[in-house]
This record gives C-alpha cells, sequence and structure tokens, in this order.
C-alpha cells in the first residue's frame, strides 16, 4: 500500500469522497495535508487520513510528508496546485514542475508562454486593479478582464464602457487583495465563438483525450457557468483537440497531470481559454465517471504512481449537469421545476437552506453560489440539452427580473 497526499483540502471537499474510495480501491491510501482549521472541512464519509500541519509552507508540509513517506503528491484545485509541484520537486516525487504548474495556474503567464510558441492569437496584458481604468483605455473596448489565477468564472468580466470597468473595480476589496497578491488582472481581447472544455490525462508528456464537454453559461457579460453536458455535440474535433493540446502540453511542460481545458472553436480554428491541471469542477467527475466508465481519480492515481493511461469504455448515452444559482446575497430565484424533459432527470440535489461557501476569496468577489444542481441522462443529446438550458433560462429571467445583469 502507498500513501497519496492531497496538498490542502480542496474547494469541494466532497472531491474526497470520490477520490478517498478510488484510492482504497486501487490498494493506496489518501492523506489530505492542511492545517487543523481546513482539516474540519473534510467530510466524514470521506475514506482518507488527514495529517494537521502547524503551517501550509512547502518546509513543514515537506517535512511532514517525508516522515510519512508518500509516493505521490497533488492537489484537486487551483490554490493549492504550485505548492504540490513544489513539494513534489523536494520530494523527488513524479508529477510536473513548480515552474509549470505555475504557468498553469496563472493565466498571463500562460499566456505569454503560448505567444511565444504560437499557439495563441489573443491580445493581452496585465494591469492593477487600481489602475485598471487608465490600462483598459489603452487597451481598448470591448476586453475581458479577469483574475491571473482564480477558478469558476468568478471576476471574469466582458467591459464595454467606463461604468463596466468601475462595477468590477467595485468588487473587489483592494487590501485584502494586495494582501494576497491578487490585485492584478489580466486583460484579453474578446475571443468569438463556441465554447467547450476538454477533458484529459498527460502521462509521461502524452495527451490521452477522455472527453468533450459542451458548457453552457449566462454569455456575456459575466460568463458564468451553469450547466456541462458530456459527450460535447463536437466529438468530430477530438483530433484537432488532441493535436492542439499536445502543443500546449509540449510548450508548458506539462509532465504527468490531469488537464482541463476551456477551448473556444472560433471561425479560425482551436483557441485556448484557459488551461489547468486538474480534473474539471461543477460536476464534470460525475460526468465522466457515467459516460467513460472510468473513475477519474482512480485513472490520475494510476498515472502518477503507474505511468498508466486509463482504458475508457464510453457508452452511448448523453450525460449533463445544471446548476441551481443564485446572486450572492439574494435569494434563490427559481420559479419553475418543470423540467421540459422530465425523463432525462436522474438526480436533484437542492437546499435553499445551504450557506454560500465564501463571498469574497482573497480580496476578490464571489458574484454567486449554487444551492444545488440536478443531473440528467439520456440516449438523446437534446433531452439532456432542453434541461439543463431550461436551468439556465430560468435563473437569466429571474435575475433580470430583479433588474440585475447576469
Amino acid at each position: 500500500m502507498r500513501s497519496i497526499a492531497v496538498a490542502g483540502v480542496p474547494w469541494n471537499p466532497n472531491e474526497l469522497v470520490d477520490a478517498g474510495s478510488d484510492a482504497t480501491r486501487l490498494g493506496h491510501r489518501l492523506v489530505v495535508v492542511d492545517d487543523a482549521d481546513a482539516l474540519r472541512k473534510v467530510p466524514t464519509g470521506a475514506d482518507c487520513d488527514v495529517l494537521a500541519v502547524p503551517a501550509m509552507n512547502e518546509e513543514v508540509v515537506a517535512a511532514a510528508l517525508a516522515e510519512a513517506r508518500v509516493a505521490a503528491v497533488l492537489s484537486l484545485s487551483e490554490p493549492k496546485l504550485h505548492l504540490a509541484a513544489r513539494l513534489r520537486a523536494l520530494l523527488g516525487l513524479r508529477g510536473s514542475t513548480p515552474d509549470t504548474e505555475r504557468a498553469l495556474v496563472d493565466k498571463a503567464l500562460c499566456r505569454e508562454v503560448l505567444a511565444v510558441s504560437g499557439l495563441t492569437g489573443v491580445r493581452f496584458r496585465t494591469a492593477r486593479v487600481g489602475q485598471l481604468h487608465a490600462e483598459v483605455t489603452r487597451f481598448g473596448m470591448p476586453a475581458v478582464v479577469k483574475p491571473r489565477a482564480l477558478a469558476g468564472s468568478n471576476g471574469v468580466r466582458l467591459v464595454t464602457e467606463p461604468a463596466d470597468v468601475d462595477e468590477l473595480v467595485g468588487e473587489y476589496d483592494l487590501a485584502t487583495a494586495a494582501e494576497f497578491g491578487r490585485d492584478e488582472v489580466l486583460i484579453e481581447s474578446v475571443i468569438a465563438g463556441v465554447e467547450i472544455s476538454a477533458e484529459a490525462l498527460v502521462v509521461d508528456g502524452k495527451v490521452a483525450l477522455l472527453a468533450l464537454t459542451d458548457k453552457v453559461n449566462t454569455g456575456a457579460p459575466y460568463f458564468a457557468e451553469c450547466g456541462h453536458i458530456m459527450p460535447s455535440r463536437h466529438v468530430g474535433l477530438e483530433s484537432r483537440v488532441i493535436e492542439y493540446l499536445q502543443r500546449i502540453v509540449n510548450a508548458l511542460g506539462v509532465v504527468t497531470a490531469p488537464l482541463h481545458a476551456e477551448l473556444m472553436i472560433t471561425e479560425e480554428g482551436l483557441e485556448l481559454v484557459e488551461v489547468n491541471a486538474r480534473f474539471g469542477g461543477g460536476g464534470i467527475v460525475r460526468l465522466m465517471t457515467e459516460h467513460l466508465a472510468v473513475r477519474p481519480f482512480a485513472a490520475l492515481f494510476a498515472a502518477l504512481l503507474e505511468g498508466r493511461l486509463p482504458k475508457t469504455r464510453p457508452r452511448n448515452q448523453v450525460w449533463g449537469v445544471g446548476f441551481f444559482t443564485a446572486r450572492m446575497g439574494s435569494p434563490p430565484p427559481w420559479r419553475s421545476y418543470d423540467f421540459p424533459r422530465p425523463q432525462a432527470v436522474v438526480k436533484i440535489d437542492l437546499d435553499y437552506q445551504r450557506e454560500p461557501k465564501l463571498s469574497q476569496f482573497e480580496g476578490i468577489g464571489i458574484r454567486y453560489w449554487r444551492p444545488g444542481h440536478a443531473f440528467f441522462s439520456s440516449p438523446h443529446y437534446d433531452d439532456v440539452r432542453l434541461n439543463v438550458e431550461f436551468m439556465t433560462t430560468q435563473f437569466m429571467e429571474a435575475t433580470a427580473s430583479a433588474g440585475r445583469n447576469v
């Protein structure tokens, strides 16, 4: 039995339930390392050990993991990906280097690497939030502004006029953001097209594409994620996606890691929106499990420990997830649960008494929270699509009637 360390309790602690179970199935043991306060968030049903450290700095954590003789180190969410890479380097374990992980987490640095390699046509520049008005004016509008490092469309906004910049700046607690190094943003030219995501594993530098996913969001100005559908209706692009992702992986130096790449299908071809060395959030792990008949975390652990690629058996079934979404500080706006394709509803998990996990992350305001979600499945793509779009429309109409943008 070997121990697999997770550096930091993930953004969604429930992922530890699947990850711990998969490690046990393979005859290994998952160990979550964090400070005592954070470890209280580990779900009681998670089949894993916990290792408390007084501080989450690399020297302290590395010493604890060396004593525990772990065989692999990873993070299941963005904030600790770079730390996990530094720990691997200190302990001499398989995986991508700290420089690679930093480029994956930092959207601006990633754009720089891709631009040098001719893999992106997006114009971009960085700016301090306090100087955003001047920098956006120099860059030109319309433009998309996003945090240099944050997941889930949080902090992302299309700006078309100075009032949009005012609103965006107002969502920051500038003193707190500066304290955590979150007061710098990325300004990008607008990418026109259809957005999908690619779910993959990289094993010893080789891309193994697992699935393409259609992404459903509110569109401009915030592009809030409302659901996912797998497999994508654009499965005919798989070979082109693999080729493009392999070039990205080569440029960034990814060794062995999961890959969640958000891509735009444009008139010119494929353009990267962003890429992360983790599995996609928002129910994508569940969709992969059902559609591919493979357990994603088990595949990841086999890749990290043994260098093995997963064997998938895609099912002739479409899966999707839609989110019950609300604006932060507002009650959930749902008016109807009459799904247009009720026969495709698999599971509804909804609790209006849930509390948002965060209203702010290190100085960046969080716009939305999710009191629940619904899973769908059908042999017919449109059954799933109509249900996800129904949830999206409900949220957008209710929010618009309250006089708010979505």
